[in-house]
């Protein structure tokens, strides 16, 4: 009976095959990157193998030191392990996780015939409406920062949405339920169904967050008392709030807030340092902002240090997660103040709400694929690297950078 060896791997184990090769133990956060020819060809026969193992000649094993070391390194870091094996004896079969979303995507963008239902709606878990333009305010950041992430905007002062048009949302949203739905505009205070809104919203199983520029929330803070919703003041300029002045009107008024600071300097994060001493630290987010002025101060404090990204645990579940939806953008939709729908609102409009169904614009999203599924393993030059199933999912710094590969090495 001619008997050799069979390697496997712990289903528990993450391999990332370019240029070298990821090992990753997700149980332990142990891993080694690995250049070996050898151990590459050992590797692609496992993968390819229906049981996801690989049979070796037991004398090769033994005489050559690149598969002996290589199966070594396996062994040490607890990814695999060998067990004598005769071809007359069945293999044992490993089972793979996968994640069951894409599956899913594929069968509705594969069924063109096949009419939208309300559970395409079960994809939406987050909606931020912009229910104005109008703001006669004249912030730095107003033509950027809403490109960056979700904040207040001023646009044509004559589009708004209706009233009715948000009630029926609403409606929508409470039948589904959505997790979060964002609410801003240009000044909201400037829109007058603003209140008749609130007052809708009140006891919604969903959470309300309404986004208002610090300037704006002091002049009518007292409009959104005992209003039962999430407020989230945005500062884009240091300089021009007290901040103790407005802590004070939070403290005595407010129970659910958070104050966002935009940051886009040294000098500010400096500032801020002084600032947030008097501050509780749950209640405050920053966000850095790009002004096509301050590349330096991004790859310093936003970009991606490679050295960094093993420093925390991924689970296999995370890892698979990240190769099939992108977490940033995924389930998400932007109504604009004009009724465009938008996966992002740096892409292309899926429709319009008086025109466009969330369903079918849910749909057009899951086939054009815009945002939704934009990963790093489809984009250059991060498909060529190793750690495209590690690193933090693309956001809208890419996209207003116009570079997928964020990283403070390259």
């Amino acid at each position: 009976m001619n008997s050799n060896i069979l390697l496997y791997l712990y289903p528990f184990v993450h391999i990332n095959c370019k240029d070298e090769i990821l090992f990753y133990n997700t149980l332990n956060g142990h891993f080694f990157i690995s250049n070996s020819k050898i151990g590459r060809k050992i590797i692609n026969k496992l993968q390819s193998s229906a049981n996801k193992t690989v049979v070796l000649d037991r004398d090769m094993y033994r005489n050559r030191r690149q598969i002996f070391e290589f199966v070594k390194k396996i062994i040490e870091n607890n990814m695999g392990n060998i067990l004598d094996y005769s071809s007359e004896k069945k293999q044992a079969i490993q089972f793979t996780q996968g994640i069951k979303i894409q599956k899913g995507i594929e069968f509705l963008t594969n069924k063109k015939d096949r009419t939208i239902g309300e559970e395409i709606l079960n994809y939406l878990s987050e909606v931020n409406i912009y229910l104005n333009g109008s703001c006669k305010l004249d912030c730095d950041s107003c033509s950027y920062g809403y490109k960056q992430t979700f904040t207040c905007k001023r646009t044509n002062p004559k589009s708004e949405l209706k009233v009715e048009d948000v009630k029926n949302l609403i409606d929508l949203f409470s039948g589904i339920p959505i997790n979060t739905l964002h609410i801003s505009g240009g000044d909201i205070f400037r829109y007058n169904g603003l209140e008749d809104i609130l007052l809708y919203l009140q006891n919604k199983k969903f959470q309300t967050v309404l986004y208002v520029n610090s300037v704006l929330f002091f002049r009518n803070w007292h409009y959104l008392i005992n209003k039962n919703i999430f407020i989230n003041i945005i500062i884009n300029n240091i300089d021009n709030i007290e901040i103790s002045e407005l802590q004070n009107i939070l403290e005595k008024n407010f129970i659910n807030y958070i104050i966002t600071f935009f940051i886009n300097s040294e000098d500010q994060l400096k500032k801020l340092d002084l600032i947030t001493m008097k501050l509780d630290a749950s209640r405050i987010d920053l966000k850095a902002i790009y002004n096509h002025k301050n590349f330096d101060f991004f790859e310093e404090n936003v970009f991606i240090d490679k050295k960094m990204l093993f420093k925390d645990k991924y689970s296999l579940n995370e890892i698979n997660r990240k190769q099939s939806i992108n977490y940033n953008f995924f389930g998400k939709l932007t109504i604009n103040n004009d009724g465009m729908i938008y996966s992002n609102i740096n892409g292309i409009p899926l429709g319009n709400i008086r025109l466009t169904t969330l369903q079918e614009a849910i749909y057009k999203e899951l086939d054009k694929n815009q945002f939704w599924r934009l990963l790093r393993k489809n984009v250059l030059p991060c498909s060529g690297c190793y750690n495209n199933s590690i690193c933090p999912d693309i956001s809208n710094y890419e996209i207003i950078l116009g570079k997928y590969n964020l990283c403070q090495s390259n």
